[in-house]
């Protein structure tokens, strides 16, 4: 794998946890409208009675997973940042913090950095190269 690429995957795992907690929230609110029977006269039923322990069970499965998803997150972007910190040129250390942790566009990189978003991206590709002669595949 190479430095990008490498780079790339902590944005990706934040992404996927914002779509997992988008999914919790939608379960969540579909859960709250569920209603328990709480008639006890019924000897036969195709329904579940218990419609929303089944429904709770779910949530607190994805809120494991996403729990997961974010310790997996938090290490990779401190071994990312470990990385970045060795490069010797702070522009391109922090070109490669603004994009890949903190997930800003080129243009606002170029903005803060009083630069063309050009010259970001060819900052960028010096810290990649950098990368991947010191990590060799960019791991």
């Amino acid at each position: 794998m190479r430095a990008r690429e490498y780079l790339q995957e902590y944005r990706s795992r934040v992404k996927q946890i914002r779509l997992l907690k988008a999914q919790i929230a939608e379960q969540k609110s579909m859960a709250e409208s569920l209603s328990s029977w709480t008639d006890g006269d019924r000897v036969q039923s195709t329904k579940d009675p218990d419609r929303i322990g089944k429904a709770v069970a779910k949530i607190a499965d994805m809120e494991a997973e996403c729990d997961d998803l974010i310790i997996e997150s938090i290490d990779r972007m401190e071994e990312i940042q470990a990385r970045v910190r060795t490069i010797r040129d702070p522009d391109v250390a922090l070109v490669l913090e603004f994009r890949y942790i903190k997930g800003l566009q080129w243009e606002t990189i170029a903005g803060r950095m009083f630069c063309t978003t050009r010259w970001a991206r060819e900052l960028r590709d010096r810290g990649c190269r950098e990368l991947d002669r010191r990590y060799g595949d960019g791991k």
